[in-house]
């Protein structure tokens, strides 16, 4: 099981403060970080989604599925990794993703679903991958990573959001 952050050599540097979000134990953290996203969700209603702090800021909504897409990417560079992938694995621009995303419009309710179903699929990926594979390294974005840096990078990655997501979103 994964309870051992990884050090600094195993990730691109730009993670670092991501993974510093991050409690050595990451399961249960990733565990309880989903449900902090559902109740935030549930405590606002349908048109706060658009709402944002500043302009030229994402809205709540957009800030949601920025974190489901980055968590799928994340994952898939996870599985990858895994399986022995040896070749570079691509970058995402998040604006033109943000800029291409065609269900930026979804309920509240969708994106809780949403949100459960890829962290749902994210843990049982970590459970799944044997613990000897987790020094596997491979390239994403041009960047040597370790495989087992992959997990704490969708944690901190999300945490990061939902401090926002309180912080200037939801005072």
């Amino acid at each position: 099981m994964l309870s051992t952050k990884p050090t600094p050599q195993e990730y691109p540097s730009f993670y670092k403060t991501y993974i510093d979000l991050c409690p050595e134990d990451l399961v249960p953290f990733l565990k309880q970080q989903i449900r902090e996203y559902i109740e935030l969700l549930n405590t606002i209603d349908e048109s706060q989604l658009r709402y944002s702090y500043a302009p030229g800021k994402w809205d709540i909504g957009t800030v949601i599925q920025h974190v489901i897409d980055t968590e799928v990417v994340f994952s898939y560079r996870a599985l990858a990794i895994s399986r022995g992938e040896k070749q570079n694995l691509p970058g995402f621009d998040q604006d033109d993703y943000v800029t291409n995303s065609k269900v930026r419009k979804l309920s509240r309710n969708e994106y809780s679903s949403y949100l459960e179903t890829v962290r749902s699929n994210s843990t049982h990926l970590i459970a799944s991958l044997d613990p000897e594979s987790w020094g596997t390294t491979g390239s994403a974005s041009g960047n040597p990573v370790a495989l087992r840096a992959i997990p704490y990078m969708i944690g901190g990655h999300a945490q990061h959001h939902l401090n926002i997501l309180k912080e200037k979103y939801l005072i």
